[in-house]
């Protein structure tokens, strides 16, 4: 099997702009895939709160249905293929039917789970427990259970519930119901409850039971702890959490956890397949005839056949964090996205999303810096609060905020003139630590009162809160900043005779704004240009002055400037001499002759429109990190263009119907955009196959009105227009 392919997509924008040959793809937060089946070549795939993804083998995307479309509920729980080759979804909006020639039957049933009998009767576990009888298609109901979690059915015909309050089994041939509860009430707790999540009968004929996230076998109405009746001993249960169960062709057992797979096959010892890049949570299964078995997970589904995997990653949901604020491109290559849920990873082939704990103290940084020589630096938060992390290799030091006294707010920078890397802690202004002989040392640099009238409270010498950011330019200056927009500066590379630092307040000329009032000051970000000069990005715009003097050269805000907002979150230079502007309404661009380019959801497809964070890869592409995601934007070069005569595409029929057919004659289309008539983009061409000099566009969930298509061909672009009554 080949690895996943992202599907193409095209950069948005207005049609007097021409991209080229760039490509934007979107990567957003990770969601958890709770189900996954398989049908021939096909491989469904739940998507919470987006419905079910209709996948080929190698994770192409080929349709998504939701409630626009034929699904009761966009949060999907389970999915069953019938014995006549039906759809079943379980979604929190009923039960919806899928048949082969696409038409779509309801249920009005809140499910979980879904399970067929030999006979054919169809069970329903959800808010109570029911069953559709496959000769009358008549539904019964029992209200003997409390938010049942899983239904499954023994080749004895054998119904097995389980739920919030324990488990039941209906007798195949009494049809009684046997009750065991996993409750109980505490006089002072109230009613405690021990759920049963799922259960699967081992080759052996033992079944096991998850309950309330850990494993028992059930006989003589009695659960056993797995580690007590069949196993010397358990694999590592902290942050295991099973979660799922289902028995291969072969009669072995797997069972899916939060941190990997477990595999049983009769003997003692449990074989334990740990989460890797690709995956960490296995959610569900799909077991293959020849004993190889897909499952789906936090990422998307995987293929493992015994010794290798396959990951797929439909929808491009690969980020732990959504919120990427900081991304950087380490001496090999990987990218390493920073978020405010934690960090993710991408080696060029596989995503990996970190979480923390034990095995990976680096999974909540609130800052990083990268070495030359590929030390890397993490401020990170874990459960005992801020510590200081250096990972060279595969070797990790932890250095405890206790000892350092580091705090919320600390930032890390890297000196190039010292040649190492400098933390600055949030305990005092002037207070700054570096590593030396596997040690932390501080040092402080002295402070003055420059530049301090205006300012009705004066300035705070002492400990003035939060450091928000700390950078340091190539020629050794300091710069941070605290939440009343103060600015340090220092230069001087000797730490027993630092210069004095040069304080900068609101009242200061360099920021116009009226004291105490200080918000125009809030700095975001500090960068330094090959020129020498220094540019602010601040609440209110961009000043940019030459090294540290008072007077800035340039002053950019949204009344003056190409600026889309005047919050101004980060700014970067690429290797022409343009300058990336980050702000809360999209990403600007400055070309060397002052001239503006504004990109943002709407016209060039990012995944979100506040931009915090750029990096430029190797290749020359850029990462653009939003606060709901990062786009890729494969390259950074542009046109301006006019749609002409001889790039015009034929569309029939226009005015449209339902379904249009669009023809570009003798180049084949290789991406599209929809957009209406004002630019706004309606249909990426993600998800959509381009084969040939046609491709068709369904505008069934489109109203009436006047839309704009574009395509990508080999040579250039086409334009055209369409009407829809």
């Amino acid at each position: 099997m080949k690895n996943f392919t992202i599907c193409l997509t095209l950069l948005a924008v207005h049609f007097s702009v021409a991209f080229g040959q760039t490509v934007i793809a979107n990567y957003t937060q990770q969601i958890d895939h709770l189900a996954i089946a398989r049908e021939g070549n096909v491989v469904w795939l739940s998507a919470p709160k987006e419905g079910v993804l209709k996948c080929d083998l190698a994770g192409n995307v080929l349709e998504r249905y939701t409630t626009a479309n034929g699904l009761a509920g966009n949060t999907v729980y389970d999915i069953l293929i019938d014995q006549q080759g039906r759809r079943w979804f379980a979604t929190d909006g009923g039960i919806s039917v899928l048949d082969a020639a696409n038409v779509w039957t309801q249920h009005p049933f809140y499910v979980k789970s879904l399970a067929q009998s030999a006979n054919g009767d169809f069970w329903a576990a959800g808010y109570k427990t029911s069953v559709l009888d496959a000769v009358s298609g008549i539904w019964t109901t029992y209200d003997h259970f409390e938010y049942d979690l899983k239904v499954k059915i023994s080749a004895d015909n054998t119904v097995y519930v389980g739920g919030k309050r324990g488990m039941a089994v209906r007798n195949p041939l009494t049809l009684e119901w046997t009750y065991y509860n996993t409750y109980y009430y505490d006089p002072y707790d109230g009613y405690v409850y021990d759920p049963v999540k799922d259960f699967e009968f081992d080759a052996q004929g033992n079944l096991w039971v998850i309950k309330d996230y850990k494993l028992f076998t059930f006989a003589d109405s009695v659960f056993t702890p797995v580690e007590e009746s069949l196993l010397i001993d358990l694999p590592n249960t902290l942050y295991a959490f099973p979660t799922a169960m289902v028995k291969t062709s072969d009669g072995r057992l797997l069972i899916g956890t939060q941190n990997g797979i477990w595999i049983y096959d009769g003997t003692p010892i449990i074989q334990e397949v740990k989460s890797g890049p690709g995956f960490r949570a296995t959610l569900d299964f799909a077991v293959e005839n020849d004993g190889s078995f897909r499952f789906s997970s936090d990422l998307g589904f995987s293929f493992y056949d015994g010794t290798s995997f396959e990951h797929y990653f439909p929808g491009n949901h690969t980020l732990k964090s959504e919120n990427v604020f900081k991304i950087l491109i380490d001496e090999s290559g990987r990218k390493w996205f920073l978020g405010n849920a934690g960090r993710t990873e991408f080696d060029n082939t596989l995503w990996a999303a970190r979480y923390g704990g034990l095995a990976d103290p680096i999974g909540l940084p609130l800052d990083a810096s990268f070495e030359p020589d590929g030390t890397k630096w993490f401020m990170n938060v874990s459960i005992n609060g801020v510590h200081l992390a250096r990972l060279q290799g595969d070797s990790i030091n932890i250095f405890p905020a206790s000892v350092t006294g580091l705090g919320v707010f600390t930032r890390i920078g890297w000196d190039p003139v010292k040649k190492r890397t400098i933390f600055k802690t949030s305990m005092t202004d002037s207070e700054f630590w570096y590593h030396e002989n596997d040690s932390l040392k501080s040092f402080i640099i002295p402070q003055s009162l420059l530049a301090c009238e205006g300012l009705d409270f004066g300035c705070s010498n002492g400990n003035a809160g939060e450091i928000r950011q700390f950078f340091i330019s190539p020629d050794g200056y300091y710069v941070w900043a605290n939440p009343t927009g103060y600015f340090y500066t220092h230069q001087g590379y000797s730490d027993e005779l630092m210069q004095d630092t040069i304080v900068y307040s609101c009242g200061h000329d360099r920021y116009p704004c009226s004291s105490p009032s200080c918000a125009c000051n809030n700095t975001h970000y500090v960068a330094f240009d090959n020129s020498g000069r220094t540019w602010y990005a601040s609440d209110a715009g961009i000043y940019v002055y030459s090294g540290f003097d008072g007077i800035p050269q340039l002053y950019f805000t949204v009344s003056n400037s190409g600026l889309p907002n005047d919050t101004v979150q980060c700014i970067v230079f690429d290797a022409t001499g343009r300058t990336w502007v980050g702000t809360r309404n999209g990403l600007a661009i400055l070309d060397t002759d002052l001239n503006w380019t504004v990109l943002n959801k709407d016209n060039a497809g990012l995944a979100g429109n506040s931009v915090r964070s750029v990096a430029f890869d190797t290749d020359g592409s850029a990462w653009i990190g939003t606060e709901t995601g990062v786009s890729h934007m494969t390259s950074t070069t542009w046109t301006t263009e006019t749609p002409t005569a001889a790039n015009q595409l034929a569309i029939f029929p226009n005015p449209a119907t339902e379904r249009i057919t669009i023809i570009s004659e003798n180049e084949p289309i290789t991406a599209l955009l929809l957009t209406d008539i004002q630019g706004k983009h309606l249909q990426f061409s993600e998800g959509l196959q381009f084969s040939s000099t046609n491709v068709s566009v369904d505008l069934r969930d489109y109203p009436a009105g006047v839309y704009l298509i574009r395509t990508q061909v080999n040579h250039g672009w086409k334009w055209g227009k369409i009407v829809k009554y």
